[in-house]
């Protein structure tokens, strides 16, 4: 957890969780690294949870993966439900980020709740749809998501196809492509997109419904 020496309970505070990929390439001490001068100076709360699904050299079977990434979900939740309880938070200001194999937990645990999550940015991450059984009534496309990816980058085709599935789900995805190959990036560039996201467009969030088979045009909204 960073929180800047400037913090004071009088005002509230923006609050990016930033995911892991694969041990040893990157760590929760790796992504804080990254991301504790930047908050320090920019105004942010930032936490860097420990997780264990996010593996991307030789993942697990599909169930396995899935029961990991529901293990994640509870502690990603769960730390965010704790700094609300114990900072001044922007309620619509929670945003999740990472890198490589993160993206297998920002996608599971960012789609599946996006009362939480205003904005996901995964960057240059790894995808696997059958690690992604997310029920249709989960998705909400008005959550904005964010995915940059290199040219030269080994995953590149994993993070295409990711883009597509996301598309094919309904989701509109700003999609960022930059020079290089599989490497870390800067964390200006997903908070430049968390920044616009709640300074430009509405947290909206709407379901329908049909009420009844019978009156198939009688929506609930």
């Amino acid at each position: 957890l960073y929180v800047p020496s400037t913090y004071n309970d009088k005002r509230r505070w923006p609050l990016v969780v930033v995911t892991h990929g694969t041990w040893p390439y990157d760590t929760a001490e790796l992504q804080m690294r990254e991301w504790a001068s930047f908050a320090e100076n920019r105004g942010l709360i930032v936490a860097a949870p420990r997780l264990v699904a996010t593996k991307g050299d030789f993942p697990p079977s599909p169930e396995k993966q899935i029961a990991l990434q529901q293990q994640d979900e509870q502690t990603l939740l769960g730390v965010v439900a704790a700094l609300k309880r114990k900072y001044s938070i922007i309620e619509e200001q929670v945003f999740m980020t990472g890198w490589s194999a993160a993206a297998y937990s920002i996608l599971y645990t960012g789609l599946r709740n996006p009362d939480v999550f205003r904005a996901l940015a995964i960057r240059q991450g790894t995808f696997d749809p059958k690690f992604l059984d997310i029920p249709k009534d989960r998705f909400d496309r008005w959550q904005a998501i964010k995915v940059i990816y290199g040219q030269a980058d080994f995953l590149r085709d994993q993070t295409v196809d990711s883009i597509k599935w996301l598309r094919d789900n309904g989701m509109y995805v700003d999609q960022e492509e930059i020079t290089g190959t599989h490497r870390r990036i800067d964390p200006s560039l997903p908070w430049r997109y968390f920044k616009q996201v709640a300074d430009e467009r509405m947290w909206l969030r709407m379901r329908c419904a049909v009420v009844s088979e019978e009156n198939p045009l009688k929506m609930r909204f």
